[in-house]
């Protein structure tokens, strides 16, 4: 295969304009300062009023600049939805050439290993046969020296070495055991009497916080503490 290493550039540029960080900065500081006066010591209705009117009229302005930030990276976002729209056929087809690679060699890996196996096992039994035969033979001889010379012989005898499988040169083979989960209820039971496998586990808390608030918090699980949260909601229209 012939692979081109020089690609002809087209050039390609985005002009973009962005506020001052420094006024940024100051109206951020002077919305802090605001919230941390107003916000902190509410003691009265008009408090509550005028702190809520002042946290609406931030998420408004949370949601103005966000808007600005997006129009300025709207070019941005789009010359790189364009790059990876010129080079996502031609690395697909790379990734795609390299996985048939891969799956060939682990194929052959395992086709060289699989024979090395045979044979390995194959001269182990070979080389019972005649211990064992050589072990008869001691067994039924009568002459001292005959039987002495029978079982050393047997005890020589040792399989015939085998050819160990090639290593692939110009690649990594790794080898790692892999776990499958394949009955949950079984694996829970288990990993409850063994620690060590507790980090193996992730509770996802946004199932089980709707399955606590579909029951209204009356159905006690065991480990598991409910308690009540509460957040407040802005106006920014």
């Amino acid at each position: 295969m012939t692979t081109p290493n020089i690609v002809a550039m087209v050039p390609r540029t985005v002009a973009y304009e962005v506020p001052n960080q420094a006024d940024l900065l100051t109206e951020g500081e002077a919305a802090v300062n605001s919230a941390n006066f107003m916000g902190v010591a509410i003691a009265t209705e008009a408090d509550c009023a005028a702190a809520t009117a002042e946290m609406n009229a931030c998420a408004k302005r949370l949601k103005e600049l966000d808007a600005l930030r997006k129009s300025i990276t709207k070019p941005m976002d789009e010359a790189k939805k364009a790059v990876m729209a010129l080079f996502n056929p031609v690395t697909e087809k790379y990734t795609q050439a390299v996985a048939i690679y891969k799956a060939g060699i682990a194929d052959y890996q395992r086709r060289i290993e699989a024979e090395a196996m045979a044979a390995r096992l194959a001269a182990e039994a070979t080389a019972a046969q005649q211990r064992q035969a050589l072990e008869i033979a001691a067994q039924q001889s009568t002459d001292a020296c005959e039987r002495e010379a029978l079982q050393e012989a047997a005890a020589s005898i040792i399989a015939a070495p085998v050819a160990v499988a090639a290593k692939v040169e110009g690649a990594t083979v790794r080898k790692k055991l892999k776990a499958e989960v394949v009955d949950l209820a079984a694996f829970l039971r288990y990993a409850a009497d063994h620690p060590e496998l507790h980090g193996c586990i992730s509770v996802k808390a946004g199932a089980l916080d709707r399955y606590v608030a579909a029951t209204g918090g009356a159905v006690e699980i065991a480990g598991v503490k409910v308690h009540e949260e509460t957040t407040i909601a802005c106006r920014s229209n």
